[in-house]
């Protein structure tokens, strides 16, 4: 089974430790309540490193006031059973360890235009601190390679950014998205669909396989895609549209027409139920 440390001092030193022997270090930050999404991303890092670092921390600062960070779900022996023979260590942090400073004092990123669209509006600071936390786990694991999934699109776009703009010698992969037999990406807030939301949350990714099959047959217009989205979510939807975007990808800007171009693009969707907020992508 996985090491399971605290201590920032105790990680440090054993992976110290790897790296005089020449081994490669990968590294997976989550927030617990692993699913086989997150077991994909850690048997990534495992294919791309000879060590593998999982942490486990809820980070309080990407939380808004009205989101669910007191009950989001803490299951460490549970989750650290679940990866069982594919991680070496398990870093699980106290808040005092990742944030020892008052906070009048502590310093936090912020991110810039990506954080103007999609989720960003919608989760006002969420972004900020997802950077932050992750800048310091970075700091903490010096990684060779990080695996980000690319069911949060937007979130992965902004990590490669940090990375790019401080100049981290770190390989970022992101990690296609694991869906189940209806299509419903793994989430760990699934568990707060009721039975009939669970049967209807596949809709979203349905949905965004219907517009994508539009583009292909040759609309362009952005408008046009939208208003599909729209249509399907209103109609056949348990939940309401929260977020809608279509952007170039990984730069995150607006498009009005769909083009040729060098870069992807990804159609992105929320969508909010009773008690949890799913969010899904295309990137085409």
């Amino acid at each position: 089974m996985a090491k399971v440390i605290h201590s920032i001092e105790v990680l440090r030193e054993s992976l110290n430790t790897h790296r005089l022997n020449q081994q490669r270090i990968g590294f997976v930050p989550t927030m617990g309540a692993l699913h086989e999404g997150h077991k994909q991303l850690i048997k990534t890092a495992r294919e791309q490193s000879d060590i593998v670092v999982v942490s486990i921390y809820v980070n309080p600062t990407q939380f808004g006031p009205n989101e669910d960070f007191e009950d989001y779900p803490r299951q460490l022996d549970q989750d650290a059973a679940l990866i069982d023979g594919i991680a070496d260590y398990i870093f699980a942090p106290t808040d005092d360890v990742m944030y020892p400073l008052e906070e009048s004092t502590s310093i936090q990123l912020n991110v810039g235009h990506q954080n103007t669209v999609m989720d960003g509006p919608v989760r006002p600071g969420h972004f900020n601190g997802v950077v932050t936390v992750v800048n310091k786990l970075f700091n903490i694991v010096q990684p060779d390679v990080a695996c980000f999934g690319k069911k949060d699109a937007q979130q992965l776009a902004i990590i490669q950014t940090m990375v790019n703009d401080f100049h981290m010698n770190i390989e970022i992969i992101g990690v296609d998205i694991i869906r189940n037999a209806q299509g419903l990406a793994e989430s760990s807030r699934n568990v707060y669909l009721s039975e009939n939301e669970l049967k209807n949350a596949p809709i979203l990714y349905n949905t965004l396989t219907g517009a994508k099959q539009l583009i292909k047959e040759g609309t362009t217009d952005v408008n046009r895609v939208k208003e599909y989205i729209e249509k399907r979510i209103q109609g056949e939807s348990l939940g309401q549209l929260d977020a809608l975007d279509i952007l170039t990808y990984p730069t995150l800007k607006h498009i009005d027409t769909i083009e040729s171009t060098d870069e992807s693009i990804v159609i992105a969707i929320a969508v909010k139920y009773d008690k949890a907020r799913l969010i899904d992508n295309i990137i085409m």
